[in-house]
């Protein structure tokens, strides 16, 4: 028999690694495809635990760069990677029969089905590809998963109105988006920071929101949203400004130093960081029709006009004051500090005197004082019907600019030491602001000293020196009746009127002055006067 040649043939070959040799998390760093997932994910600092299995379900670059919320908070972009997680291995096959499936976002799982084709859907995002690594599983999908707890800016604040699960409420402000619509308003602008003003507040416009017009609607919103994804994390501490929708509109964001309370356009933050995909809502007790760039000089063109052409460096720094801001206490009078315009050196004291760095929300100060710029303390106070007075002087109106807080005041606040003949007198002189005495048994004298009138106390000196009306009527000698109104009464009038100018408040006092009659209490007659 012959023998037969058996011939070995020894094969060396090398093994290519297999992509289940892979991790997850390898399988995420070196596809193409999930560049985007990766870039997010190393960002948000979440680490998969090791010995563990993991489902990772990653959308794909295109939806991901399209509709992943690159610009919010790091703890949403957290939220929503937890949401693309599962802890456990799931096959393709798995996966098709899972029905729901758990993810490492509290409360929230994730819906799978199947269609008549056979693709697989997670929640609305189809699996295009399956890749299985040595701890697990990576889906890859079409689109970007949201979780319920989620939705858009303008989803978010139709379900908290329907709802009521937001307080205070915001229902007048969600009527304005629907008068003004959401495209309309904001188009696609996105990320969105909407400062909303609850209802309290937005009712006192008085304005009948089914009257206005959709572009009045349109502008009133885009004055309260930047376009911009703002957290109260990203609010500077002292003094922040950003820009508006609304054209030449600035919103100012600062903290109190008092009480560390958020602030908007000089109205509180009563509500911050209600988190959407495409943006965040904060709640504010203040309604801005229009906040223009302007800077606390501009309001005092005509006012402090002469005063300021002496004091440039003043004036550089009331127009750019610097990241704290000021607070100006504004004399109503249009030349209150003309008569100390011919010394430069007092006219500084005095300007300084009105000026207070940083934005003073008065009610938080009330019964403290502040130092103004020339060093002087200026005492914050209160009258019981609630008008705000500084170093007794009422205070009138107010203003929020860009740069600081101004309050109009029915009065001038001057250092000690420093005197004007058209500036308020002192107990015990005449409205001139000479040395003569006046009688303590006089109209006049009672009125500065009586605190039941106080208001009009203020009213009657910010008036008398400017108006020689009113001068004569409270000194020229003779007998007269004067009707003083009472502190509610003084306050609800200069509510009505806002800003009055001189020759409106002397007009009020000279219709409360009866002269050559005595009237006392007990002639007054029904309807004889």
């Amino acid at each position: 028999m012959a023998a037969r040649a058996i011939t070995v043939v020894a094969l060396l070959c090398v093994v290519l690694p297999a992509a289940a040799q892979r991790t997850v998390l390898q399988i995420i760093q070196q596809e193409n495809r999930a560049a985007s997932f990766s870039t997010i994910f190393e960002a948000s600092g979440i680490t998969l635990d090791s010995g563990d299995q993991w489902t990772v379900f990653v959308p794909t670059n295109n939806p991901t760069d399209a509709s992943w919320p690159s610009t919010a908070p790091n703890s949403l972009q957290q939220d929503l990677i937890k949401f693309h997680l599962h802890r456990g291995s799931l096959s393709a096959a798995q996966l098709a029969s899972s029905g729901v499936v758990s993810t490492e976002l509290s409360n929230e799982v994730l819906t799978v089905r199947t269609n008549a084709a056979n693709r697989v859907f997670v929640n609305d995002g189809r699996v295009t590809n399956t890749v299985e690594g040595s701890d697990g599983v990576v889906h890859f999908v079409n689109k970007v998963l949201i979780p319920t707890q989620y939705a858009s800016l303008e989803s978010d604040l139709e379900t908290m109105v329907q709802s009521g699960s937001v307080s205070p409420s915001i229902s007048l402000f969600a009527q304005l988006v629907q008068k003004a619509t959401w495209s309309g308003a904001f188009a696609n602008n996105e990320p969105l920071t909407l400062f909303a003003p609850q209802d309290e507040y937005f009712a006192t416009l008085n304005v009948d929101i089914a009257s206005i017009t959709t572009a009045q609607a349109q502008s009133v919103l885009q004055g309260h949203a930047v376009i911009d994804y703002l957290t109260e994390a990203d609010f500077s501490t002292s003094w922040a400004t950003f820009s508006s929708m609304a054209a030449d509109n600035s919103i100012v964001v600062f903290q109190s130093a008092r009480t560390n309370k958020m602030y908007w356009n000089g109205y509180e933050i009563v509500k911050t960081d209600l988190v959407a995909l495409d943006g965040v809502l904060h709640i504010v007790d203040g309604v801005e029709v229009q906040l223009p760039a302007n800077t606390l000089v501009s309001i005092q063109d005509t006012l402090f006009a002469d005063a300021l052409t002496a004091l440039p460096t003043i004036a550089a720094q009331l127009s750019q004051p610097g990241p704290a801001g000021l607070t100006l206490f504004l004399p109503l009078e249009d030349d209150a500090l003309t008569p100390f315009t011919s010394d430069t050196a007092v006219l500084k004291t005095v300007v300084e005197n009105h000026l207070v760095s940083g934005p003073l929300p008065l009610a938080e100060y009330v019964g403290a004082s502040v130092p103004s710029l020339a060093g002087n303390a200026l005492a914050i106070d209160v009258l019981p019907d609630g008008n705000m007075t500084v170093n007794g002087v009422l205070v009138v109106d107010s203003y929020f600019t860009a740069t600081g807080y101004v309050y109009v005041i029915l009065g001038s606040l001057l250092p000690p030491g420093v005197t004007s003949p058209t500036t308020q007198p002192t107990t015990g002189t005449t409205p001139g602001g000479d040395t003569t005495v006046v009688p303590e048994n006089t109209i006049y004298f009672n009125v500065q000293t009586n605190p039941d009138v106080l208001d009009l106390y203020n009213l009657v000196l910010s008036v008398a020196s400017p108006h020689p009306d009113v001068v004569a009527a409270i000194t020229t000698p003779g007998i007269k009746t004067f009707l003083a109104p009472t502190n509610a009464a003084v306050g609800d009038l200069l509510a009505a009127i806002g800003q009055p100018s001189v020759d409106q408040l002397a007009d009020v006092l000279l219709y409360h002055v009866i002269p050559d009659t005595d009237i006392l209490p007990t002639s007054f007659t029904v309807n004889e006067l």
